[in-house]
């Protein structure tokens, strides 16, 4: 079996071969786990511009001592993907780009596929 981390809408159907987390802000939708991974730089307003900004910071903010709890739970995602498990990773910024593609850039990095 080929495990993988997705991104997906939260709006898209969810997948229940897969572990479903939120990684937006406040309330997980109904199927979906909250991994409490919000993005902590908040869009001024909808232009690209800024929704790279945004993405761009939260990129940088990992690398820093405020991110460890987020930085903890992608540790977790890895080994579970380790396990043999498949992940999608739901926000209402997907497909548009968001700040769950670093979270699965990190983790699809760091898998080991050995």
């Amino acid at each position: 079996m080929t495990t993988t981390i997705t991104v997906h809408h939260v709006k898209e159907p969810l997948d229940p071969a897969k572990i479903n987390l939120y990684c937006g802000r406040g309330n997980a939708p109904a199927g979906m786990v909250n991994a409490r991974m919000g993005n902590p730089f908040v869009m001024k307003d909808q232009s690209e511009e800024e929704r790279d900004k945004v993405c761009d910071n939260y990129a940088h903010w990992l690398r820093s001592p405020q991110a460890t709890n987020h930085l903890a739970i992608m540790e977790r995602m890895i080994l579970r993907i380790n396990e043999g498990s498949s992940i999608a990773l739901h926000c209402y910024c997907a497909p548009k780009r968001c700040h769950c593609d670093t979270i699965a850039e990190y983790v699809q990095t760091n898998v080991d596929f050995g």
